[in-house]
């Protein structure tokens, strides 16, 4: 932004004249928040909204360290909650009289999920077939929601192998 356009942005925002807004950014240096500052300091501003005022509501613009910050507190926010959520929760996979198979961190299973979709996607088919159970276990994930659905899935995947069985049996029963 050139002299005149940060000129036209403070009269803009303060309601003083264009002279006076040179003025004051001339004397500080072109920084508009502190030109702001100093024109509500000598009581030149007009009081039409607080989105130019010194205090909490300052206009954006003229505060990019203010919003650079708050987005670095979000974004640190953000990686602690998502780091968190992958190293408390694990993905367990158990066998037919419920004993322990293999416990992973979720971590680990997203990564192979990402890396080897159709593998995983027919590990799981294969899984359910043979009776085996997968569920989540933390403060995330462990909630009885998610592991209902997954166990329905693997129920009808049980039913499904049951009653191929069934049609197995009672077919090979009548060609004899």
């Amino acid at each position: 932004m050139d002299n005149f356009e940060m000129t036209e942005k403070l009269v803009e925002k303060t309601g003083v004249s264009f002279a006076e807004a040179k003025e004051a950014l001339e004397k500080t240096g072109w920084n508009l928040l502190d030109a702001v500052i100093l024109l509500e300091k000598e009581g030149k501003t007009e009081k039409k909204s607080a989105s130019y005022s010194t205090g909490a509501n300052v206009a954006p613009e003229f505060v990019p360290a203010v919003r650079e910050s708050e987005c670095r507190k979000k974004a640190k926010s953000f990686w602690k909650t998502v780091k968190h959520f992958l190293t408390n929760n694990k993905v367990v996979v158990k066998d037919k009289f419920g004993s322990e198979v293999i416990s992973v961190p979720v971590w680990l299973g997203i990564l192979a999920f990402i890396l080897a979709f159709w593998l995983i996607i027919i590990s799981i088919v294969v899984a359910f077939i043979f009776g085996y159970r997968i569920s989540f276990i933390g403060p995330d994930l462990g909630s009885p929601t998610l592991n209902s659905a997954i166990n329905k899935a693997a129920s009808a995947a049980e039913n499904f192998v049951n009653e191929v069985k069934e049609r197995h049996v009672e077919h090979s029963g009548e060609t004899k």
